[in-house]
């Protein structure tokens, strides 16, 4: 009897935590597009880029230089910490509400300076 029961619940553990693995590896990804006013391409692009991308579950997909504005994705409970990862780097932002981070790397006026994760232009 005592080894059905314990049985039973290792059974039942290694099926919450199967479920709980599923979990983590679903998560949906939000667009996050911020404008930084006086960020500088050359001065603080790869120290910002490296921040953010040293956090859980955000990724830097672009920078348009010419807006100042910089693309986002990320998991949606990571929201406060890129906002404060990008204050405590120094710099002021402007969140653009209801701008994707597809609809922003179309609408970059500034098209030489576009930087996207994929291009190994800028570090």
């Amino acid at each position: 009897m005592k080894n059905r029961l314990f049985i039973i619940i290792a059974a039942l553990f290694l099926c919450g935590s199967a479920s709980s693995q599923t979990k983590e590896q679903t998560i949906k990804l939000m667009d996050l597009v911020v404008e930084v006013p006086k960020s500088d391409l050359n001065k603080t692009w790869t120290q910002l880029k490296d921040k953010l991308n040293s956090m859980l579950n955000v990724r830097v997909e672009g920078y348009c230089a010419g807006q100042k504005l910089l693309y986002l994705r990320l998991d949606p409970a990571q929201y406060f910490n890129v906002l404060v990862a990008i204050d405590e780097a120094g710099f002021t932002y402007y969140v653009k509400k209801d701008f994707s981070v597809n609809k922003g790397i179309e609408t970059c006026k500034d098209r030489e300076g576009l930087y996207l994760r994929e291009s190994s232009s800028v570090n």
